[in-house]
């Protein structure tokens, strides 16, 4: 027996090492796991990327992301949730894996990359997308997100909680009074258009708002620094809508970052009154305080 509880953290260890480097793709019911020795089987790709912000060039090999899904039979998805070791995420779609050349990188400029720090090349889309550490590659159908019903701007919450002199909030403070559950996949945005989709519990719980120079931060300890944003603007989940209003000058430019298909021509205050979407967020009309109604034709 003491020599059992000698040999038993030997032994996980050991079965840690052997599972490093594996990735699971997740289809539905199905699951496989994909380890390093199944991708070298595959016809090798070898691709050049230059990242022209950094001015750095690389060359990668590796296997096409589509020849692994097809040899498992897994054609049937709008898109795909691709997370890494450290909950790095973010999706692409079935229409960008056939159209551009996306490879899990296992060599880059013709250094082996470690067995668990295998990558994903994404060359048309922003090198934000390039997953490093992939863990899970998960199918999904595409689920859009509703256009609003109800509206809040994030200033009339944060002062209501007077907190308009804090220099850092809690992401909490400013959604526990909007949202009546924080929990599930919550879309956030930056006004730069940065945006991700993720489970509140999983990254939002110890988010927090710092104040920058062009507005507030979003950052946590759960969140990759890759995936923080930057002028953090807009938070939506289902069709409950939170938006820091001074980071536009009209409901317009909102539907134009958000890609609505439709805007309505006012909005309705709880009291009955109405404000104009062709009014600039600067006029008075747009400051009295509350909830906002988008009443659908």
């Amino acid at each position: 027996m003491k020599l059992l509880r000698k040999l038993l953290p030997v032994v996980m260890v050991y079965f840690y090492i052997l599972s490093l480097g594996a990735m699971t793709l997740v289809d539905g019911n199905r699951s496989f796991d994909v380890q390093l020795e199944d991708l070298i089987k595959f016809e090798a790709k070898a691709l050049k990327t230059r990242r022209e912000d950094k001015g750095l060039s690389d060359s990668w090999q590796g296997v096409l992301l589509r020849d692994v899904l097809s040899t498992l039979e897994i054609t049937n998805f709008d898109q795909l949730k691709i997370t890494s070791i450290d909950n790095y995420q973010i999706r692409i779609t079935h229409q960008e894996i056939e159209e551009d050349t996306v490879i899990i990188a296992t060599n880059r400029n013709g250094k082996d990359l470690d067995r668990e720090w295998l990558r994903l090349i994404v060359p048309n889309k922003r090198d934000m997308f390039w997953v490093a550490g992939i863990n899970v590659i998960q199918t999904e159908s595409f689920a859009e997100m509703p256009v609003p019903n109800s509206i809040f701007f994030a200033e009339d919450v944060i002062k209501g909680n007077g907190l308009e002199d804090a220099d850092q909030l809690l992401f909490n403070q400013i959604t526990a009074p909007v949202f009546p559950m924080l929990q599930g996949e919550f879309l956030v945005v930056g006004r730069d258009g940065v945006s991700h989709k993720l489970d509140y519990e999983t990254y939002f719980n110890r988010a927090t708002l710092t104040k920058g120079d062009q507005g507030y931060d979003l950052e946590s300890e759960d969140i990759p620094s890759g995936m923080s944003i930057k002028n953090f603007a807009y938070v939506q989940f289902f069709d409950r809508v939170l938006f820091f209003r001074d980071r536009f000058d009209s409901f317009s430019e909102v539907g134009k970052l958000l890609k609505w298909k439709e805007l309505p021509e006012e909005l309705n205050y709880e009291d009955g009154e109405v404000v104009s979407t062709q009014l600039e967020f600067e006029n008075p009309e747009w400051r009295r305080g509350g909830r906002l109604i988008w009443k659908k034709q």
